[in-house]
This record gives structure tokens, sequence and C-alpha cells, in this order.
């Protein structure tokens, strides 16, 4: 029994004095521990718990992993074949064509042939030609427009300009005509007063009256003639336009004449192959031998010359 414990008695150096010292009970040791057991208990749970759900979680990934079944790849000899519909086409090709109509007067030689499949071309060489003379002609035609439109163009900007120096010349006459009216009534005012004073003769007044009328005339034709100029050049500005836009539908004619030259040539656009040739020299070539509706084979049936790029190839295979 804890109450029955006697606690010892120590002694300190008197020898006639005896200090009791009083130890701890040991009823708080053993709920001290107690209390560490239960502690202890605790975290073992918590922790058997944890590594249970860590033993679970790789249980059921385990149980999710799917079996397969491997065989290690040999090299060995063919057993079977196994065979599929495809074709192999060139990764870079070029279909050529006329843009013009015309027969064909050019097909290139090699070594002394016409052209034909099979036969490497350069970049830029030319391989066939329809007849050019009419599209020569329109360029011919359209450049002598050209010129005559600039011809045109200078000599509205003439015209332009002599209107504008007769312009000036009529304000400078109107000007002239002003003060010559001004003068001119000046001198009636004071020979009024004068022949009023019976300093002079009324017949001098009718003719400075005359004058002041001549002045007076002289200055609404100076200002017509400023009018008239004015409407002169304002003519002239519009036949320069008229000319600067007779220029740019020449330019724009002999540019489209140069194209259509352009579309009688058919020019390699790379150094390559031809796959196809379906023209000849002497033939009628027009678009609509191509514009014609049909599938894509016969549509290359008629292609006058297709052009591929040797270097790389690409195989497209449907296998069962």
């Amino acid at each position: 029994d804890l109450n029955s414990d006697i606690s010892s008695i120590t002694f300190v150096d008197s020898p006639s004095v005896q200090t009791p010292k009083n130890k701890q009970p040991k009823w708080l040791l053993w709920l001290g521990a107690i209390a560490l057991l239960a502690g202890g208990t605790i975290v073992w749970r918590s922790v058997s718990n944890s590594q249970q759900s860590s033993v679970e979680v790789s249980s059921n990934i385990e149980q999710a992993r799917l079996t397969v079944r491997t065989v290690p790849a040999n090299l060995e000899p063919i057993q079977a074949w196994s065979y599929g519909d495809g074709y192999v086409s060139a990764v870079i090709k070029k279909h050529l064509t006329f843009q013009a109509e015309g027969t064909i007067d050019y097909l290139k030689k090699i070594d002394g042939r016409d052209l034909r499949e099979g036969d490497r071309v350069r970049k830029g060489e030319l391989l066939a030609r329809v007849d050019r003379r009419k599209y020569d002609a329109d360029i011919t035609v359209a450049a002598a427009g050209q010129i005559e439109a600039k011809n045109q163009v200078l000599n509205a900007v003439a015209s332009l300009k002599q209107a504008e120096e007769s312009l000036a010349q009529a304000k400078a006459d109107l000007q002239k005509a002003k003060t010559d009216e001004a003068l001119a009534g000046a001198d009636l005012k004071r020979y009024r007063e004068l022949a009023a004073e019976g300093g002079i003769q009324q017949r001098e007044v009718d003719v400075k009256q005359t004058n002041y009328q001549n002045a007076q005339a002289a200055a609404i034709a100076a200002a017509a003639g400023v009018r008239s100029a004015i409407a002169q050049v304002a003519a002239a500005q519009t036949q320069v336009e008229t000319a600067e836009a007779g220029v740019q539908s020449a330019n724009a004619k002999l540019t489209q004449s140069n194209v259509e030259r352009e579309d009688t040539e058919i020019i390699a656009p790379f150094d390559g192959i031809i796959s196809r040739l379906n023209i000849r020299e002497g033939d009628f070539w027009t678009p609509q031998i191509v514009n014609v509706g049909g599938d894509y084979q016969n549509i290359i049936e008629r292609l006058p010359i297709i052009v591929i790029d040797p270097n790389r190839f690409e195989v497209n295979v449907e296998l069962p």
C-alpha cells in the first residue's frame, strides 16, 4: 500500500538536529507510467493503420495492372507475305500548262530529238511554246499606244503652261485697264470742275468723257479676258488629267500583253525529270482541253507537261 510507505530520514552536519525529506508519492509515478503506456498504444495503432492503408493501396495497384505477354523480336527468314494496294508519288511535282491558245511551234530538243518522258530538265529552261506572233503584235500595238499617250501628256502640259501664261497676261491687262479707268475718271472730274468755273470749253470736257468711257470698256474687256483665260487653264488641266489616265491605260494594256505573251511559254520551275509529256510540236493547244470536266487521272493525261523532283518520293500502301 502506497500510504504505508514511510519516508527515509536524512541527517545534516549537525548531530543534534534531524531533518526529514519527503519524496513524491508512488501513486503519481504509477499514474505517469499509465499515461505513457496509453500514449504509446495510440501511436502504435496510428502507425499500424497507416502501414495497413499503404499495403491496401499497393495491393489495389497490383490488381489494376494488366498482364501482357511479350515475345522477343528475332531476325528470321520470311515465312509469309502480306499484300496490299498502294502507289508511289513524288513529294515535289508541278503541273505545267499553257494559258494561251495556239499552235505549238517549239518543243525542247535534247541531243537532236524532241523532249520526252524521263528526260532531265534544269530550272529556267524553255520546254515548250505556242505560236506567239499574235501576242508580239499586241505588245507592239500596246507599246505604240503608250508612246502616243505620253506624247499627249506632254502636249497637254504645254497647253496648260500656255494657258497659265495667258491668264497671267490677262490679269496684267485687267490691272492696267483699271488704272486707266481710274485716271480717266479723275481727268473727267477735274475738267468738269474747270468747265463749271468757265476755265475751259465744254468740248474739252466731252473729250475727257469719251476717254473715260473708253477706259471703262477696256476694263470690262480685260475682265472678260481674265475669265476666258481661267477657263482655258481649267480645260488644259482636264486635258492633262485625261492624257495621264491614257498613259496609265496604255501601261496596263502593255503589261497585260506581256503577261499574255508569257502564257505562251512553259518554263521548267526547278531541276527535275519529265514524268508526263502529252504534247507534240505542231499540235494545236487551247486551255479548254484541261478546263473540261473529268476525274484527276483524265486531267493528268491532258496536261501538257508534268515535272517531278526525283530526290524525294512517298509510298502509300493499304495493308490488310
